[in-house]
């Protein structure tokens, strides 16, 4: 399965929808295409899932015709499975000279639970200080706002970071997305994760994994000029 790469989605306005996306599939990636905080890759991904030929032939006319509707689901697990797979990375370097290169290549990603304990560091370190008068000569933000204020407000977004790390841990878990894949460094790691994770969804969906639709979806999901076939995701499924 091939096709061109280097795709990248227009302004929103732009977008040409095509009049075979399913009602479902076209709700959800609006909703989520003018969601605050839509990240560029993710309304590229969007509008390939919304455009490509390929969705149409090898994907919303191969699903199973019960249960019926299921288009946006399949919208909202293509996001997941491929933002899971993304962050995942090769295993850390056995040689000291690499470790720049590597962290140069795949940046530690961080989390919720990591964005918390930042702010409360600087709660806690910040508390303790006394400014006087001088408050004002550093604290650059809304004059109302004193060293106490400040003090409660990075607490306050410590307890807010602390209350999406469960959620997000709660989505995750309804997802039962799989495991992360022993071989990582593998070239097609992040493939390979991204199509067990939705053949776990098929299957829970429709009763079988669609090895086919995973191909297509694998290829539109990270834009792909020689993707897999059916045959390879069976292989990569079966070995998981």
């Amino acid at each position: 399965m091939a096709r061109e790469t280097g795709h990248t989605a227009p302004q929103a306005t732009a977008w040409k929808i095509p009049t075979w996306l399913p009602p479902a599939a076209l709700a959800r990636i609006n909703a989520r295409r003018s969601a605050p905080g839509t990240t560029l890759p993710e309304c590229d991904l969007l509008h390939r899932l919304a455009i490509y030929p390929a969705m149409k032939g090898d994907v919303w006319e191969k699903l199973p015709s019960e249960p019926s509707a299921r288009e946006g689901d399949i919208i909202d697990q293509v996001i997941l499975a491929c933002q899971c797979a993304n962050s995942i990375s090769p295993r850390w370097p056995k040689k000291n000279e690499e470790v720049l290169e590597y962290l140069q290549r795949y940046p530690i990603p961080i989390s919720f639970d990591g964005l918390a304990i930042h702010a409360r560091t600087l709660a806690e370190h910040t508390a303790p200080l006394h400014f006087g008068d001088s408050w004002t000569d550093f604290w650059p933000g809304d004059p109302k706002i004193t060293p106490s204020m400040l003090v409660d407000l990075l607490s306050a977004t410590a307890n807010f970071y602390d209350r999406l790390a469960v959620e997000s841990a709660r989505v995750l878990a309804a997802a039962a997305l799989p495991p992360i894949p022993h071989k990582r460094n593998s070239r097609t790691m992040r493939e390979t994760y991204f199509g067990r994770a939705m053949s776990d969804f098929f299957k829970s969906t429709y009763g079988k994994p669609l090895d086919e639709v995973v191909a297509a979806l694998t290829v539109v999901a990270f834009d792909l000029r020689d993707g897999p076939d059916s045959a390879t995701i069976r292989g990569r499924r079966r070995s998981s």
